[in-house]
Parts: C-alpha cells; structure tokens; sequence
C-alpha cells in the first residue's frame, strides 16, 4: 500500500512517469479492479461477469446442496412411516414395514396356526390372502374386506375391514365346535386400529350363528373399551376406561362362560384382565347354542365415519389361548 502511495504521488509530479504497478498476488483486501480469492488470500484481476472466482462460488454451491439434500428434507419425516402411513386404502404403503431394504425392518414372525396353535380348534392368520377358512362374511353398503400384505402381525397377509357411512358392518365369523355348546368359549384375535380413522366398533362376538345371543367386545373410543350381551346374561353392559393402543398390533382377548346359572364373560386387553363376571343369571334367555364367533367390523352405527380395523392371528378355543410372548 505504501508503494502505491508513492507512485500515484511521483504521478502527480512533473516528468515523473511510473512504470505500471503489478498488484497480482498480493495479500486481501484489494484494491478496484480487483478481487480477493479467498481460498487463496491473494488479489486476482476481476474478470466481468464472474463473481470473486471459483473457490467463492464452489463453497457457496456446497453448501446450497449440503442443506438441500440433508436429513431434514429427504429424511425419515418425509419419506418415512409418517406421509406413507396407517391407511390409504389399506393397499397402499401402509405402516411399517413398507419398502424393501432398510425400510422394511426385520422379516416379520412366521403365523403360529400351524406349530403352537395348530390343535386348538380353529387358527387362522389369512395367509392365502382371502377367507376360505371361515364359514361366512359379509359387509352392507360400501363395506369392503380385503386381504392386505403391508400392515401384518405375522406371516404374508392380514385382513382389512372397512366400513364406511352408511354401513353397519364388515365381518368374517366362523362356526365351531361342530354344532355344540362348549362349556367354556376362548377367542383372541390381533387388532391394528389407524389412528386415522378413531373408533367406535364393535369387533369381536361370540354366540350363535343366527345372531340371536351373543357376547360383544367393543372400542368406543381411544380410552373406552366394553363387554355387553344381547339376549343373553341379562343383558350385562360394562365400560372401562383404557387407553386402546393406536397404529400398532394389540391382543385382545374374550372368554364366554354359556351357562344358564353363573354364566358371564371377561375381557382381556394385552393379557391384562379389564372386565371380568363369571357370576350372571343367564335366564330368561339362556345360551341355547353357542358355536360361533364374528370378528372385523362387528357392528357400527350406520351414520357413523368411515372404521377400519386390521385383523390377524385369530385363534378359538375351549381353553386360553393368550397373547403371543
């Protein structure tokens, strides 16, 4: 800077002339006309239509492209479980595991119908994708159930119910014990319920297949679970308040005691006891026959939204079965 000073200074003078100063590499800051390459912290010669050079715009385009394609734009919130989730459909992506690789998650369970539960009565885990197993189903209106592959318990497959306004229910059921009353009637089924459809169902029944008598599981709320009867055991109701697990699988258990005198049901949630009375008169209306269990959409009100409940490893049985360990 101070030759500088002296020769604009001689230049100034009369007959002082100055040979031109080279002012290329010399240390930043710069004088006009020229522009400091800061990865080299030397003055280079401004070219028109460039900005300070290469190495400036490199750092700058790096670090656009750092931030636009980091975690927070292309990471687990936007590609993951929460955009592609719970239900669309049910044949959609569904909660996980949905894609391949890292994604999916470990392989699912295989179904235990054919090893631990293979000599109870009845086990069914929907693994060839539809209903052969059971002995009828059926959905009003628009209802639909369908077979789905992404939101499973165990094995390949599970089944979707799905009941919308105008619709009372979408259910599957099954005739058992050949026509004849067992003295006890165990049932447990895997239920996912999508927070995006909150509800208030009925999904699991046990009585006779003409609908006449039965013993009901309900949800009628995130925090309200039930056991009533129809015909039956003096027409027992009973709500408890508990908190129903959402956008996952959960074991629900029910067990009805068809007798005339000291009949009554109990109620499992995750192999805890929420209701039990083992005690009630089953007159005037005792259990003539009960031989069969209904289980999806059981029931809903007709102008109720749109329910939808998953359905996976469904066992039945004359003793417990219990929730998988």
């Amino acid at each position: 800077m101070r030759a500088l000073t002296l020769a604009l200074a001689c230049a100034l003078s009369a007959g002082c002339t100055v040979e031109e100063l080279d002012l290329s590499g010399r240390a930043c800051p710069c004088v006009e006309g020229w522009v400091c390459d800061t990865a080299r912290d030397v003055c280079v010669e401004a070219v028109s239509g460039m900005d300070a050079g290469g190495s400036d715009a490199g750092r700058d385009a790096g670090r656009d492209a750092g931030a636009d394609a980091s975690g927070l734009d292309a990471g687990g919130v936007d590609a993951g479980g929460v955009d592609a989730g719970g239900d669309d459909g049910g044949s959609d992506a569904g909660p996980p595991p949905v894609d391949a690789g890292s994604d999916a998650g470990p392989p699912r369970p295989p179904s235990l119908c054919g090893t631990t539960h293979a000599a109870r009565e009845f086990c069914d885990s929907f693994e060839t994708g539809d209903l052969s197993r059971w002995t009828s189903s059926d959905a009003e209106g628009m209802g639909r159930i369908t077979p789905v592959t992404d939101v499973v318990y165990r094995g390949s497959h599970a089944m979707r119910f799905e009941c919308p306004r105008g619709c009372s229910y979408a259910l599957a059921g099954v005739t058992l014990f050949s026509g004849t009353t067992p003295t006890e009637f165990w049932t447990r089924a895997y239920y996912y319920i999508p927070s995006t459809h909150p509800p208030s169902i009925e999904h699991l029944q046990i009585g006779d297949s003409d609908f006449f008598q039965s013993a009901v599981a309900a949800i009628w709320s995130s925090s309200v679970v039930n056991w009533h009867a129809h015909d039956y055991l003096g027409g027992a109701y009973h709500d408890t308040s508990y908190a129903v697990p959402l956008d996952r699988w959960v074991c629900v258990e029910m067990h009805v005691r068809p007798h005339t005198m000291g009949g009554g049901v109990e109620l499992f949630w995750e192999d805890a006891l929420v209701h039990s009375d083992l005690s009630l008169d089953g007159a005037p209306n005792p259990m003539n026959t009960i031989d069969s269990m209904y289980t999806g959409v059981v029931y809903k009100d007709f102008d109720d939204d749109t329910m939808v409940v998953y359905v996976d490893e469904v066992v039945a049985d004359d003793s417990r079965i219990g929730c998988d360990p």
